[in-house]
C-alpha cells in the first residue's frame, strides 16, 4: 500500500512515504516540485503516481530500486492543471493499468502506454464547461469514469465507448457544501452507482428501500338499504319511507313482519309470519310491498311482492313471488311506480312489473351500495340538469347510510355517525354527531338513524 502525505500550506518539501506490508520500515521520498494534491496506486500494487500542486505527474515504484537515487521513474507535465486550496483532487490507474486518468481544467487528461514502457500524453475527454474537474472515479469494469466538477456537478464518461462520451450529468445538492469523495460501487458492469460524500458534518437519515410493494385492494362495505336498520339486530327495520315501515321481529320460536303505512285510512297493516323464508329486504309504496331474501346453504334467494292497488279481483294474483337459481343472491330491491328493480350478487339488475313479468336484465360495472328511486319528470319540453357532488365523509370513515329527508334533502351519514345534509347550494352541511352525544366510539351505544324530518327552525333525526 502507498499513500502520500500533504498539507495545504506551501512549504519548500513534501515528503511521501511507502509502507511495506509488514509496516516495520517507513520510506520518505522528498517532493520539491510542489504541494501533494493526489496520490494513486496501479491495480497490481507495482507502482504509484503522485500529482502535484505545480501540474507534475510523477510515477514511482512501491519497492524502492537501489539503484535509481531519486526514486521517480517518469515525471509528466499535466496540461491546464489548477491547484485550489478549496478543491480536493484524486487521480486513477484503469483496471488493465494501461491508462491513468488526470482531472484538469475543462477536461480529462489521459496517459497511455504499452506494456513496460513510459507513459505519454494520449488524449483527453472534453467537458463544455470551462472550469476545474477534481475528483475521478472509474467504475470496477472500467467502463465509466465519473468525475466531479467545483461546480458540484457528477459527470459520467462512457469511456468504453468508441467515441468516448458522457452518458450522464447532474448536480448535486448545495453547491456551497463541496464534494470530499466519490467511489464507485458495485463490481457489475450492468448496475453502476455512486457513492458521494461531502463535507456536511449532519448525517442524513437512511431508511429502509422497499423494492416490491403488496398491493392492499380498497375495502368495499357490503350493499344496504336505505331507511333499514343492521341486520344482527332481532328487531329491526327493513324500510322506512314516507309511505310507511316494515318491521321484522324475530325470536327463537317465530320470525314476524309487520307493514304499517303512514295513511290508516287508505290501508290496513299486514302481518306476515315468514319463518320458513327469512325476509331481509324489503321496500313500501303505495301501490306495493317488496320484500327479498338472501341465499343460506340450500336455500334459494327469493323474491316475494304483494301488489296492493291491483285491480285484479283474484287476490292470490296480487301476490307472487319468484326464486333466484344457482347461487346468485339478491342483495337490494326498490320498488318504483311501475316496476320493481333489485340487484344481485352476480352484479345483475333484474326489473320485473308490478305484475311480475321480468321486463328487462343488464349487469352493472361495480358493486352497488345502496338502491334509490327517481321520479317521472313532467317538464319534458326543459333540459334536465343533473349534477355531481362528492360526498364528504370524516377522515378514515365511510359510507354507511343515505337517504332522502321529508323535503326531498339529500342525507348522508359515514360510519363516524356524522349526519351530514346537501343544502340548495350543494353544500354538505354537518348537524348531527351521534359520537358526541354518548360513547359510540367505545362501542357501548350504536346510532341507526330511521328519517330525517326538516321543520322551518332547524332538520331533526329520528335514530335507534
Amino acid at each position: 500500500m502507498s499513500f502520500s502525505q500533504s498539507s495545504r500550506c506551501p512549504t519548500k518539501e513534501r515528503r511521501s512515504k511507502s509502507i511495506p506490508q509488514d509496516r516495520r520500515s517507513y520510506d520518505y521520498e522528498s517532493f520539491t516540485s510542489g504541494v501533494v494534491c493526489a496520490t494513486a496506486v496501479d491495480p497490481l500494487s507495482q507502482i504509484y503516481a503522485v500529482l502535484t500542486g505545480a501540474g507534475k505527474l510523477l510515477f514511482y515504484p512501491v519497492q524502492k530500486d537501489s539503484s535509481n537515487e531519486t526514486g521517480c521513474t517518469q515525471a509528466l507535465d499535466v496540461p491546464y492543471f489548477y491547484d485550489s486550496e478549496k478543491l480536493k483532487f484524486s487521480i486513477s490507474f484503469s483496471r488493465e493499468r494501461d491508462q491513468f486518468y488526470v482531472p484538469s481544467k475543462g477536461r480529462v487528461v489521459i496517459f497511455r502506454r504499452d506494456g513496460t514502457s513510459d507513459w505519454e500524453e494520449a488524449s483527453s475527454l472534453s467537458y463544455p464547461v470551462n472550469e476545474e474537474l477534481c475528483l475521478c472515479s472509474l467504475s470496477k469494469g472500467g467502463r465509466f469514469l465519473a468525475v466531479t466538477t467545483a461546480s458540484n456537478k457528477v459527470v459520467v464518461w462512457d469511456v468504453e465507448a468508441s467515441i468516448a462520451r458522457i452518458s450522464s450529468s447532474f448536480a448535486y445538492r448545495d453547491a456551497k457544501m463541496p464534494i470530499t469523495s466519490i467511489i464507485s460501487n458495485p463490481p457489475d458492469n450492468e448496475e453502476v452507482s455512486l457513492i458521494v460524500a461531502d463535507s456536511e458534518l449532519q448525517s442524513m437519515p437512511i431508511a429502509p428501500t422497499t423494492t416490491i410493494v403488496e398491493y392492499d385492494p380498497p375495502t368495499v362495505p357490503a350493499p344496504f338499504v336505505s331507511g333499514a336498520m343492521p341486520m344482527k339486530l332481532q328487531r329491526r327495520i327493513l324500510k322506512r319511507n314516507e309511505h310507511g315501515t316494515i318491521t321484522s321481529y324475530e325470536d327463537f320460536e317465530s320470525s314476524q313482519l309487520d307493514i304499517r303505512f303512514h295513511n290508516t285510512a287508505l290501508f290496513h297493516p299486514i302481518d306476515l309470519n315468514h319463518g320458513d323464508t327469512r325476509y331481509v329486504y324489503g321496500d313500501i309504496s303505495t301501490k306495493t310491498v317488496a320484500l327479498s331474501s338472501a341465499r343460506e346453504g340450500s336455500t334459494r334467494s327469493e323474491l316475494y311482492v304483494h301488489h296492493i292497488a291491483s285491480t285484479d279481483v283474484d287476490t292470490n294474483k296480487s301476490k307472487w313471488s319468484v326464486q333466484l337459481s344457482g347461487k346468485e343472491s339478491i342483495q337490494l330491491v326498490t320498488l318504483a311506480e311501475r316496476f320493481v328493480a333489485f340487484y344481485t350478487s352476480y352484479g345483475h339488475i333484474r326489473i320485473f312489473s308490478l305484475a311480475g313479468t321480468q321486463r328487462t336484465v343488464f349487469s352493472h360495472p361495480g358493486k352497488i351500495m345502496v338502491s334509490m328511486y327517481t321520479v317521472e319528470l313532467r317538464d319534458v319540453d326543459l333540459p334536465v340538469l343533473t349534477q355531481q357532488v362528492p360526498v364528504a365523509i370524516t377522515p378514515g370513515s365511510e359510507l354507511a347510510w343515505a337517504a332522502y329527508s321529508a323535503k326531498g334533502a339529500l342525507c348522508s351519514m359515514d360510519s363516524q355517525c356524522c349526519i351530514r345534509m346537501l343544502s340548495a347550494s350543494a353544500m354538505l352541511l354537518p348537524y348531527f354527531g351521534a359520537c358526541l352525544a354518548g360513547d359510540h366510539r367505545e362501542g357501548r351505544q350504536e346510532h341507526v338513524p330511521a328519517c330525517v324530518e326538516q321543520s322551518r327552525e332547524a332538520p331533526s333525526t329520528r335514530a335507534v
